[in-house]
């Protein structure tokens, strides 16, 4: 006697559009999660206009100037005959980079004498960022 099988097994299917829109959404969410991420100890200012490349560094001095010509150093106010002082332990090497970001309204003055500050104390890469 002999007894067939009424149940037909089903081969398993891989369904790639599931897979693909979670890929996406993976995607997108390590994008955002890495903008959010960057960070630059600056004030918002209203910066100039300029093509660059992106800047990536977490080693790094922020060296602020506002439209009123006022100098942060990482957020914290400072005089222009100060700078030298509390710049010079935030050095750590000879590559170590400091960042400018100066109000287009500021002095080019101002933002010439605070680079010259930071360079006697012993920075010498120096980055101005810009608006795209």
């Amino acid at each position: 006697m002999k007894f067939s099988r009424r149940k037909t097994s089903k081969k398993g299917r891989i369904e790639i559009i599931p897979m693909i829109d979670v890929m996406f959404f993976l995607l997108a969410t390590f994008m955002l999660a890495s903008i959010y991420m960057s960070k630059i100890d600056s004030l918002p200012v209203n910066l100039t206009k300029g093509k660059a490349d992106k800047f990536i560094d977490k080693d790094r001095i922020t060296i602020t100037i506002d439209a009123q010509n006022k100098v942060f150093l990482n957020k914290e106010s400072v005089s222009l005959d100060d700078l030298g002082l509390k710049i010079k332990p935030l050095i750590n090497s000879s590559n170590q980079k400091v960042i400018i970001v100066s109000d287009q309204d500021s002095k080019q003055g101002v933002v010439t004498q605070t680079m010259l500050k930071a360079k006697e104390s012993g920075a010498t890469n120096f980055s101005i960022i810009v608006r795209n």
